[in-house]
């Protein structure tokens, strides 16, 4: 993003790293989330539904849970 500022004619353009942490309650709750977010929403939906189902599962192979399952 600092060259895209710099290139718009910003001067002295610093940037810092800033982590969120969310939490979701199951694969189910985390892949709505997902998929309501205008960035991702329309590339999920332009891939051909057993792209999507193999996206979804190794999301789901992936993602850390805790005792509860979140």
């Amino acid at each position: 993003m600092a060259a895209l500022w710099a290139a718009a004619g910003f001067e002295a353009v610093e940037t810092r790293e800033i982590r969120v942490q969310r939490r979701f309650a199951d694969i189910e709750e985390f892949w709505t989330s997902i998929n309501g977010a205008a960035s991702l929403h329309d590339a999920i939906a332009a891939l051909p539904p057993a792209e999507v189902a193999g996206l979804r599962a190794r999301l789901d192979a992936k993602l850390p849970r805790d005792a509860s399952g979140a």
